[in-house]
This record gives structure tokens, sequence and C-alpha cells, in this order.
């Protein structure tokens, strides 16, 4: 059962959603309770952890930290849609329980959402850290405004842990949709561009941590995230009006998953259907043969977009 609420509405709120996430949920934790901006609180919910995340939850004493099980697990979405329902504040923040947040970045991101009322969504800049929290890279998109909007229509410019949203936005364009399990986050800012203004700040305020047992990158996952991405790279192109170049990015972006899942689908011993798809995707953007990375070496051309 849910803790009982607090009388006093916080600005905003953290939602954390995790499953056996007990080697990295304290340092996550951690990074929330120590931001310079105190008027949070945070929804953990254990999607029915079978290590010691739960416990590691419970053994905070600090109120604004509201603790919530699922009796089962029940899968990232259909926690983080119930994370969503208990949430109360003006703004909302994503944290994942592996990544970690900047002591100053709710400060930073309320302070921005306060003063830009027509930007509906804000993101940042994040550096990736393994599981020894070592950097292995950096995340940079554009800040430039219409740069992340064309972005919007090849790929997801804004990582979720770096993610701040209007709360009441956020519900009036159907908040996470439980028909999109893996890429939740691309089609909510698709959604809240509909309506809002986006903006990335160029700053690190976030680490996001990358595994090699990140959901994403499991092979079980890998042909319902292709399918995910399909969808919303059409939507994209269907919804948004995007600059000559970027509708090209999003006919290749579109090109090319078609062509993955086709792969997956004759290595699945379906060659009919994977040979359709595979053509299907050649036929709507011939530029994935003649401009993938093999080709263009074999002609002396460096490969890139």
């Amino acid at each position: 059962m849910p803790e009982a609420k607090r009388d006093v509405v916080p600005r905003v709120s953290v939602l954390m959603t995790s499953y056996n996430a007990g080697q990295f949920i304290r340092a996550a934790v951690d990074s929330v309770i120590a931001q310079t901006f105190t008027d949070w609180e945070l929804i953990a919910v254990d999607d029915g952890s079978t290590d010691d995340s739960l416990s590691v939850l419970k053994g905070y004493s600090d109120s604004r930290v509201r603790v919530f099980q699922m009796e089962k697990n029940v899968g990232r979405i259909r926690a983080l849609r119930f994370a969503f329902g208990q949430a109360r504040g003006e703004y909302g923040a994503i944290m994942d329980a592996d990544d970690i947040s900047y002591p100053d970045r709710l400060m930073r991101q309320v302070d921005f959402l306060d003063k830009n009322p027509d930007v509906g969504l804000v993101g940042s800049w994040a550096k990736y850290i393994d599981e020894h929290a070592n950097v292995s890279g950096e995340f940079t998109p554009s800040p430039n405004e219409q740069e992340l909007y064309d972005s919007l229509g090849w790929t997801n410019p804004i990582p979720h842990s770096s993610t701040m949203y209007r709360r009441q936005l956020a519900v009036e364009v159907g908040a996470y949709s439980e028909n999109i399990e893996v890429s939740n986050d691309y089609a909510l800012i698709l959604a809240v561009v509909q309506r809002a203004r986006i903006a990335v700040m160029d700053d690190f305020l976030c680490q996001v941590r990358v595994l090699s047992t990140s959901m994403s990158r499991s092979s079980g996952y890998r042909a319902h995230f292709i399918n995910e991405r399909l969808l919303l790279f059409r939507r994209a192109s269907a919804s948004l009006k995007l600059s000559a170049g970027s509708r090209m990015l999003n006919r290749r972006a579109i090109a090319i998953d078609e062509i993955k899942l086709g792969i997956i689908a004759i290595r699945n011993k379906s060659f009919f259907e994977g040979s359709k798809m595979i053509l299907s995707g050649i036929f709507f953007a011939p530029s994935v043969i003649w401009r993938n990375g093999p080709v263009m070496r074999l002609f002396g051309v460096k490969p890139g977009f």
C-alpha cells in the first residue's frame, strides 16, 4: 500500500521504476536526495524485483521518498504509468533506477520551465557511464530549437533520465501509452511537441548507465523495439513539419528499420516475409544501399548521413 499523501504538494514529482536494480538504485536515489532543489517527491515503484531493490528503497527515512510495490512484475510501461498516476507535482521528472542526476539538475530545469512557459518539456546533455560508473561517452544533442525539432524525424534527441515536463500537459496528451512499451519516452516527446515547444539545455545534468543487459540490447526485445521505433518514425513523418533534410533522414531511418526487421524474419525462417520487408525498405529509400558503410568504403567515401 502507498504511504499517506503529504498535505503539501511538491513542485516536482520524480518518477522512478525499478526491476532488480539493487546494484545501482542507491546511487540513483542518493542523487535525487542530494539535489539543491528540495521541493520534490520521489515516486519509486518496485516492479516485483527479486533482488534487494525494494529493501534498499524502504531503507530511506526521507518522507519525500514514496515507495510503491507491484505485487508481481508487470513490465516497465505499466509500472511507469502507475508511477505517473501517483504524481502530484507541477512538473514531472524522470530518473531511471540505474542513472544519476547531478545536484543542480532539478533546480536548473525548474528555473528553465518557470522562465519559458511555452516550453512543455526540457532535457539536457548526458554522459554515458558503465556499470562501474566510468564515463564511456557523451550525448550532446543540438540546443538549437529547429535542429532539435527536425531530429525528431529520425531519432529521439532527449535522454529519458534528463527529461522534465509539465505534468498537466503530459496528462492532456495521454502521457505514457500502454501500447508503446520500450520507446515510451520518444512517444511522449512526439505527443508533447504537438502542443508546446521542447528544449535541450546544453549542459550535462545527468549520467545514463549503459549496460550490456539493457532491455534495448536484449535479443528478445530487439524486434519489438525496432517495430515500435518504426511506428514512431512513421508517426513523426505524418505529424511533424520536417525540413527536407530531416524528411530524407526520416525515410532512411524507416527503410533501415524495415531492412533490419526483414533480416530478423529471415533468421527466424520466414524467408518470404523477410524478403518483402527488405525490398520494401530498399524501394522506400534506395540510398540505404549505396550510402551504407561497406559500399561507401569500397568507393573511398567516408560513411555517414
